[in-house]
């Protein structure tokens, strides 16, 4: 809800705005995804839960960002040593 805010609330005053100094719209949705299981060596479950950024909207004369979190997320997205450190996980590909 927080990021759909802050879409709504930049796109209403970007109206004040000539054209060439406004961005276009972000990803304003927030969508995760989590893995859960049994931990072998803890014995217990665990959950890791990761968001997914979208991009930042592009500028006239820039291209936006991609892969990014926009406005109120800042998620972790945690590195691969320590995410295979503390969770029984093997990452193919990042």
């Amino acid at each position: 809800t927080s990021n759909r805010l802050c879409g709504a609330v930049f796109g209403a005053l970007y109206q004040a705005l000539p054209p060439e100094d406004t961005m276009a719209s972000c990803n304003d949705s927030t969508s995760a995804t989590s893995v859960s299981g049994w931990h072998p060596r803890r014995k217990a479950t665990y959950v890791y839960p990761e968001s997914m950024g979208g991009g930042a909207g592009a500028f006239a004369d820039m291209d936006g960002q991609d892969a990014v979190h926009v406005h109120t997320v800042n998620s972790t997205n945690l590195p691969v040593e320590a995410l295979e450190l503390e969770y029984p996980l093997l990452l193919d590909e990042y």
